[in-house]
């Protein structure tokens, strides 16, 4: 008797540690349980950011191959993340999302408006574009010095002053066109100088050739058929000099941009220089080349009067 109680004192004694044990198994189980459902959450959460950075770094890619093809691709505006938006943001400030993203620039439904500027602030804007611009009218009047020097190639085939306009107005278009590419791509990032600039110039140049022969033909058909005693060769005289000046402000337009963001010169002044560059170079283009295939002056004459008269 006495033995059968002290194996039931035992038992009982033996019970309360294994209950013990139990409780204690049963909380490193839940609290187990939890570090892996909130292992899982983050897990979760970072794969739904790298499927949101992959999407937005396709679609750069995207919009970069769309730039090089000559697409129009209008930038999108910076997304800034909200700093106090919601508990969401604020849990995982990394995740972006709509609700994270706020343009401080710009209200919802507002205007844009002009930034606020000082007089002085003007001014020194106001100054710096004027002595660009002035730069620019003192190098164009060159144009007039080249004409005046192949008075007698002018005289002798009016046709040069016929088409001259056209021919410096296609050269300012086509580089105008190639610098206004090039600097919408250095405004979203997708042209960077000292990276990818050549890679764009090269792809430019190639354009060149095949914009500058088009236009060269269609410039010959426009001589011969609308202009009244006008030889062959003087046509040819004008669509070759229409092929030289369209290639050249093609790729003087993709890599002007590129060279004065380079020396912090301003891409924006690109648009303005290109013209007056092509309006000279045009000039010195059409006198050259209809002076050497209509009367077999050298094209040096040109530059150097007085030099293979």
């Amino acid at each position: 008797m006495r033995l059968l109680l002290l194996l039931t004192a035992a038992g009982s004694a033996l019970q309360r540690p294994m209950a013990t044990l139990r409780q204690t198994a049963h909380g490193l189980a839940a609290k187990t349980v939890a570090r892996e459902d909130a292992t899982t959450s983050r897990l979760l959460a970072l794969e739904a950011e790298r499927r949101e950075l992959q999407a937005r770094l396709a679609a750069n890619e995207e919009r970069q191959r769309a730039l090089a093809l000559g697409k129009d691709v209008e930038p999108k505006p910076p997304r800034v993340l909200k700093k106090s938006a919601s508990a969401s943001c604020e849990a995982s400030p990394t995740v972006w999302s709509d609700e994270c993203d706020i343009d401080y620039d710009v209200e919802d439904n507002a205007p844009a408006l002009a930034p606020d500027e000082s007089t002085t602030e003007f001014l020194l804007g106001a100054a710096s574009r004027g002595s660009w611009l002035v730069g620019l009218l003192a190098a164009q009047s060159l144009s007039s010095l080249v004409l005046e020097a192949n008075e007698v190639v002018i005289q002798k085939h009016p046709v040069i002053v016929f088409f001259l306009t056209m021919l410096v107005g296609a050269g300012g278009n086509a580089g105008n066109q190639a610098a206004v590419r090039v600097i919408r791509g250095l405004a979203v990032g997708a042209v960077v100088p000292g990276e990818n600039g050549a890679s764009f110039v090269l792809r430019e140049a190639r354009m060149a050739l095949v914009l500058a022969a088009a236009l060269s033909v269609v410039g010959y058909c426009r001589v011969v058929a609308f202009t009244a005693n006008t030889s062959s060769t003087e046509a040819l005289a004008v669509a070759a000099s229409l092929f030289l000046i369209v290639a050249l402000s093609i790729v003087l337009g993709a890599a002007l941009p590129i060279f004065l963001e380079k020396i912090n010169a301003g891409a924006s002044n690109a648009a303005t220089t290109i013209q007056v560059v092509m309006d000279v170079s045009g000039v010195l283009i059409t006198c050259a080349v209809c002076g050497y295939l209509l009367d077999g002056t050298s094209p040096l004459s040109v530059l150097l009067p007085g030099v293979g008269g």
